[in-house]
């Protein structure tokens, strides 16, 4: 009897398993709070940009050009920082520094 229940409970154990791999499940991107002021400026931006994107862009932080011409490369800033992809892992973006960043970004 004792054997009948040893083999039952090791079966049970065995066909609760998966052979698919883990997947955890992803946690969604909290819209940032918008900052209450006036015009944000580069002064406002530039140790955050220099501390979560210097490293990777070869330390050199110049001031993101907010002009026409740049609407292009803003925008495509902005989607990677909303989407969570920049920086990329495993470094991440505060709360209050993804929303100072989306504010300066999206302003024009």
């Amino acid at each position: 009897m004792r054997m009948f229940i040893l083999i039952a409970t090791f079966m049970m154990l065995v066909s609760c398993g998966s052979d698919a791999p883990y997947e955890p499940t992803p946690t969604p991107t909290p819209t940032p709070t918008p900052i209450p002021g006036t015009q944000l400026t580069w002064d406002d931006v530039k140790t955050k940009v220099a501390g979560n994107c210097g490293n990777c862009h070869n330390g050199i932080v110049q001031p993101l050009n907010l002009n026409s011409a740049a609407t292009f490369k803003q925008a495509k800033v902005l989607k990677r920082i909303n989407e969570g992809s920049m920086p990329p892992a495993p470094r991440t973006l505060n709360g209050d520094d993804k929303a100072l960043l989306v504010k300066y970004l999206s302003q024009s």
